[in-house]
C-alpha cells in the first residue's frame, strides 16, 4: 500500500513538473517574448540616438529606456527563471532559452544597475580624450607634458610626438580612472556571483559552451606562435634597417614609439609592385562609403544571401567628417523590429573603408538571417562569428581576379612578388592583431579571478605587452596610472577575445567554403591556393552560410561550424595553410639577416682583435 501511495505520489510530481515546464514554455513564448521584443528594440533605438548624438537629453532618455527592458528582465527572472535549474527542463530548445533568460548580467544588480550602467559610460569617454598637439605650446603652457621641440630633428619630433599623445593622455582624469575600473570590478564580480557564476571571467566564457576555454585559446596562441615569430623577426629587422640599432635593439622588442610603423599597412617588400591598389580603384571610380558597400553588397546577392543595403539608409552614418558630439567608432546596429539595421562608420572612401565596411556589413547579413528566430536566439552562436563573417568574405574578395571580373582592374599580375606583397598585406591585417587580441582579455581575465591584484594592474598590462605582443613599455610604469582603459573594449565592458577567436575562424570558414566550391583540394598541391580561392556567385556557399548563420543561438558554435563546414573545432591550422607562401619568404630572409648579422659580429671581433693586439 505505501508502495503504490508512494508512485502514485511520484507520478503526481512529475506531472506538475511537466504542467510548471508548459507553463514556463507558454510565458516564454508569448507574454516574454513580446515585451523583451519591444523593449529591446525601444532601448536600442535610444542606444543609436544617444551615440550618434551624444547630448544630456538623450542620455537619460537612454538610460530611462535601458532601465525599463532591465526591469523587466529583473522581474521576469525573479518570478520565472531563478529557481529553475537546466538540468531539469526536458524541452531542450526551452532548456537553451531559459540558459540565455537566466543571464541578466547588470539586470541582477536592482538599485546598483544605473551606477553600474553610469561606471561604463564614463569609463567610455575618459578612454577618447581630445588631446592638444605637440606643436601647440600654449595649449597645455606649465603641464609635464609639453616638450620642447625647438632643437629636436624631425625624426626626434617624430618620436617624441607619440611619447606626448602617450603622456599627455594618462595624465588626464588619473585617479578618476582607477577609481571607476575598481568600482565596475566590484560590480562586475557582484553581478556574476548573484548569477552563479565564480566571477565575470567564468560569466564571459560560459556562453561558449567549451570545458577549458582558456586552455582551448592558449593551444590556438601555441599553434600560431610560430608563424607569428617568423613575421615578428622580419618586420623587426626591416624596422632596424629603416631606424637603426639605437631604436631597434638585440632583444627583438619593439620601442613603443615605433609601433605605429612596426605596425603599418602600408610597407610592402616590393613597394614598386602594386597591382591591387584598393584606394587607387575607389579614387578613379569616384566612390563613396555607400559605393563601397554596393560592392560588398553585390557579393552577398552573388551568393544568394540578403540585400544588406537596407542598413547604408539615410538614418545610418557614413561620414568623413563627424560632429564632435557624435561616438563614431565603427558599430553595425540591428534595431530589433526585423526591419531596421544601421551601419556607423566615419572616414574617407579607401581601403581601410573598404575593409570595415566588409567587417560591419557582415553583422548586418547575420543579424538579417537570423532576424526570425524567437528573440532569446537573435544573436549569434557566439560573438566570435559574428566578428568574423565579414572578414570570411573579404578574404574571398581581396583578390586580383574578383576586382577584374568586377571591371575594377584591366588585368592580373602574377609574380613572386606580387605574391608576397599580397601575403604581408594581409599578414599586417590579420596577423599582427593576435598578440594584442590574446593579451587584452588575459589581462582582464586574471584581474576578475584576482590573480592579478590591484597593486600590480598596471605592472600586469605591460608585462603582458611584453611577453606576448613583444612591446617595451615608453616610460617607467607605476600604478598611478591605469594604460588598459585607454582600450575601447575594455573600457566599454565588451570582450575582446572574440576578435582573437574570429580572426581563426575566418579563415577556418574560408578554407571550408572554398572545397564546398570546388576552389581549393588540400590534397593536391597542385590546385588553386587557398590565398587564390574565391567563391563569388557559387550558391551552394551560400545556402550552406544561410542555414548556418539562420540559427542564430538557437544552436551551440560547434552544430553551426559543422552545418557551415563539416567541421566542430576551431583550429589554427587554416590560417597557417592560407600564408604558406609567406612563410617561406620569411625563412630565406629572417637567414639572411642572421648571415648579416652573423658577418657583422665577425668583422667587429677581428677589428676589436687587431685594435688590442
Amino acid at each position: 500500500m505505501l508502495r503504490l501511495i508512494w508512485v502514485f505520489g511520484l507520478i503526481a510530481l512529475l506531472d506538475a513538473q511537466q504542467h510548471s515546464e508548459e507553463l514556463l514554455k507558454d510565458f516564454i513564448e508569448n507574454e516574454y517574448e513580446a515585451e523583451y521584443t519591444r523593449l529591446t528594440h525601444d532601448a536600442m533605438m535610444s542606444s543609436y540616438d544617444y551615440f550618434t548624438n551624444s547630448s544630456l537629453d538623450r542620455w537619460n532618455y537612454y538610460l530611462n529606456e535601458k532601465s525599463k527592458k532591465m526591469q523587466f528582465e529583473y522581474e521576469a527572472y525573479q518570478e520565472w527563471f531563478k529557481d529553475w535549474k537546466l538540468e531539469d527542463i526536458k524541452d531542450p530548445l526551452l532548456r537553451r532559452k531559459v540558459m540565455f533568460a537566466k543571464d541578466i548580467n547588470e539586470a541582477i544588480l536592482g538599485t546598483e544597475t544605473s551606477e553600474y550602467t553610469v561606471i561604463i559610460d564614463q569609463m567610455r569617454k575618459l578612454s577618447d580624450i581630445s588631446l592638444c598637439p605637440i606643436f601647440n605650446q600654449t595649449c597645455k603652457e606649465g603641464s609635464e607634458e609639453v616638450m620642447d621641440i625647438s632643437k629636436m630633428d624631425m625624426q626626434q619630433i617624430r618620436e617624441n610626438v607619440r611619447i606626448y599623445e602617450f603622456l599627455a593622455q594618462r595624465q588626464q582624469n588619473t585617479k578618476e580612472r582607477r577609481h571607476l575600473w575598481s568600482r565596475y570590478m566590484d560590480l562586475s564580480n557582484k553581478i556574476a556571483k548573484l548569477l552563479g557564476f565564480k566571477n565575470k571571467m567564468e560569466q564571459w566564457t560560459y556562453v561558449y559552451e567549451m570545458d577549458n576555454f582558456e586552455a582551448s585559446i592558449e593551444k590556438l596562441w601555441a599553434d600560431s606562435h610560430p608563424l607569428l615569430m617568423k613575421l615578428h623577426k622580419y618586420l623587426f629587422n626591416d624596422c632596424r634597417k629603416k631606424f637603426g640599432k639605437k631604436s631597434f635593439g638585440d632583444d627583438y622588442l619593439i620601442p613603443y614609439f615605433h609601433l605605429d610603423d612596426y605596425l603599418s599597412f602600408a610597407d610592402v617588400p616590393y613597394p614598386n609592385i602594386r597591382p591591387l591598389q584598393i584606394t587607387a580603384i575607389i579614387q578613379y571610380n569616384n566612390y563613396t562609403l555607400r559605393d563601397i558597400g554596393r560592392l560588398v553588397n553585390d557579393f552577398y546577392l552573388s551568393l544568394g544571401l540578403e540585400d544588406v543595403m537596407v542598413s547604408m539608409q539615410n538614418d545610418s552614418v557614413l561620414t568623413e567628417s563627424p560632429p564632435t558630439n557624435m561616438d563614431c567608432h565603427d558599430s553595425s546596429w540591428d534595431l530589433f523590429d526585423k526591419k531596421t539595421y544601421r551601419i556607423l562608420l566615419c572616414g574617407k572612401p579607401n581601403f581601410h573603408s573598404y575593409f570595415r565596411l566588409h567587417h560591419e556589413l557582415g553583422h548586418i547579413q547575420y543579424n538579417i538571417l537570423y532576424k526570425e528566430q524567437p528573440s532569446m536566439f537573435r544573436l549569434a552562436t557566439t560573438f566570435a562569428f559574428h566578428a568574423a563573417i565579414g572578414e570570411t568574405f573579404l578574404l574571398s574578395t581581396y583578390s586580383q581576379k574578383y576586382f577584374l571580373d568586377r571591371g575594377l582592374i584591366y588585368k592580373e599580375v602574377h609574380s613572386k612578388e606580387t605574391l608576397v606583397n599580397k601575403m604581408m598585406f594581409m599578414a599586417r591585417q590579420r596577423l599582427l592583431f593576435l598578440p594584442y587580441g590574446y593579451l587584452v582579455d588575459k589581462w582582464r581575465w586574471d584581474v576578475f579571478t584576482g590573480k592579478t591584484t590591484e597593486e600590480n594592474w598596471n605592472k600586469r598590462w605591460w608585462d603582458l605587452r611584453k611577453e606576448i605582443q613583444m612591446v617595451k613599455a615608453p616610460v617607467n610604469i607605476t600604478e598611478e596610472h591605469l594604460d588598459p582603459l585607454f582600450n575601447f573594449h575594455i573600457a566599454y565592458d565588451q570582450q575582446y577575445i572574440n576578435y582573437f577567436l574570429a580572426t581563426y575562424l575566418q579563415f577556418q570558414l574560408h578554407r571550408g567554403f572554398c572545397q564546398i566550391a570546388g576552389e581549393y583540394n588540400p590534397k593536391n598541391k597542385s590546385s588553386k591556393p587557398l590565398h587564390d580561392c574565391n567563391y563569388y556567385g557559387n550558391k551552394e556557399v551560400g545556402a550552406r552560410i544561410r542555414q548556418g548563420l539562420s540559427y542564430g543561438r538557437s544552436k551551440p558554435w560547434y552544430e553551426v561550424l559543422d552545418t557551415l563546414i563539416g567541421e566542430r573545432e576551431l583550429k589554427a591550422d587554416a590560417m597557417i595553410e592560407y600564408f604558406e607562401p609567406l612563410v617561406e619568404f620569411l625563412d630565406e630572409q629572417n637567414a639572411v639577416s642572421r648571415i648579416n648579422q652573423s658577418v657583422y659580429l665577425f668583422f667587429y671581433l677581428v677589428c676589436l682583435h687587431l685594435l688590442l693586439f
